[in-house]
C-alpha cells in the first residue's frame, strides 16, 4: 500500500481525478466509477466523454454532507494536491494545535470564537515577530464527552516556546490552556497532517445532524497572513486514459450533433 494513501490500495497520488485500473475499479477518488448501488442513489453523476476519442467516464458528485467518508476523501486530495506547491513558500514549518474546553452543545458562534480567539493570539506583538503566516484548519468531534474543538495550524514561524503559548491561550480563553507546538518535518508532512482530518468521517457519537447544520457554510480551512491571498489551489489537467487528451465533454449540455453521431458510431450512444 502507498504510504500516502489513507486506506487506499492503488499506486495512485491520489489526485482529485484519478484513472489508475485501481481507481476505475470503484476505488478511487474525484472521477472514479461508481462501485455501489448506494453511492449511485446518494451521489449525483455527470457522464463526460473525451472530445478526442469519445472515451465515456462517469463522475461522481458531491453529495453535499460534510459528514460523507467519500466526499471527504476527495476534499483532503483535492486541497492536498491543490495547495501544496503554494504551500511550498513556507520556509520554517512548524504545527500548532489549539484547544478549547469541552462543551455539551455545539454553535456557530463558538466556532467563530476559536477563530476570534486565535486572530487575537496571533496579533499580540511577540507572535507578529515571530509568525509570517500558514494555514488554519478547524476539527471537531464529539465521543460521548461533549464537542471537542480545536484549530490545526501549519505555520511558518521562528521558535515558539509551548509553556508561553498555553499561558497566553489560557489568558485568551478564560480558561483552555491544552495546546501543542512542534516541528513539522517537511512542507508536505505538515500540509498532509493539518488536512488529515478530512480523510474520514468525524467521530460525532451520533451527533450527525447538530453537526451538519452548525457547520454548514462555514469555512474551515483558511490561509493568513503571508500565505493569506497567495495560496492558490492548483489542480493538475486530467488526462484521457485512451488517448491523453485533457478536454472533456459534458453529455447533457455541450454534445454537438457532429459528436453526439461520432459517439453514437462508437456504440456510445
Amino acid at each position: 500500500m502507498n504510504g500516502d494513501q489513507p486506506g487506499r490500495s492503488c499506486a495512485c497520488t491520489g489526485d482529485a481525478a484519478c484513472f489508475c485500473a485501481a481507481c476505475r475499479e470503484g476505488g478511487g477518488s474525484g472521477l472514479s466509477s461508481l462501485d455501489s448501488s448506494s453511492e449511485i442513489t446518494r451521489h449525483e453523476v455527470l457522464t463526460l466523454f473525451c472530445a478526442s476519442c469519445g472515451h465515456k467516464h462517469v463522475v461522481k458528485l458531491r453529495c453535499g454532507d460534510r459528514t460523507c467518508p467519500v466526499c471527504r476523501e476527495k476534499d483532503f486530495w483535492r486541497m492536498f494536491k491543490g495547495y501544496l506547491e503554494s504551500i511550498e513558500a513556507i520556509k520554517r514549518p512548524k504545527l500548532l494545535t489549539l484547544t478549547l474546553r469541552n462543551v455539551p452543545t455545539l454553535t456557530r458562534e463558538f466556532i467563530r470564537g476559536l477563530r476570534r480567539s486565535v486572530t487575537k493570539l496571533f496579533h499580540r506583538k511577540w507572535y507578529r515577530e515571530r509568525i509570517r503566516g500558514g494555514l488554519q484548519t478547524i476539527e471537531i468531534v464529539n465521543r460521548g464527552k461533549g464537542w471537542h474543538v480545536h484549530m490545526h495550524v501549519l505555520l511558518d514561524a521562528d521558535y515558539l516556546p509551548q509553556k508561553k503559548i498555553a499561558k497566553d491561550w489560557q489568558e485568551i480563553t478564560n480558561g483552555s490552556f491544552m495546546v501543542d507546538i512542534r516541528e513539522a518535518g517537511t512542507v508536505k508532512e505538515g500540509l498532509k497532517y493539518c488536512l488529515k482530518y478530512l480523510s474520514k468521517a468525524p467521530v460525532l457519537s451520533a451527533h450527525e445532524e447538530q453537526y451538519r447544520d452548525v457547520v454548514k457554510g462555514l469555512r474551515l480551512v483558511q490561509p493568513f497572513g503571508s500565505l493569506y491571498g497567495d495560496l492558490v489551489m492548483r489542480l493538475p489537467s486530467v488526462p484521457c486514459p485512451e488517448c491523453g487528451s485533457v478536454r472533456w465533454i459534458v453529455w447533457e449540455f455541450e454534445l454537438e450533433p457532429q459528436f453526439r453521431r461520432f459517439l453514437d458510431n462508437k456504440g456510445f450512444g
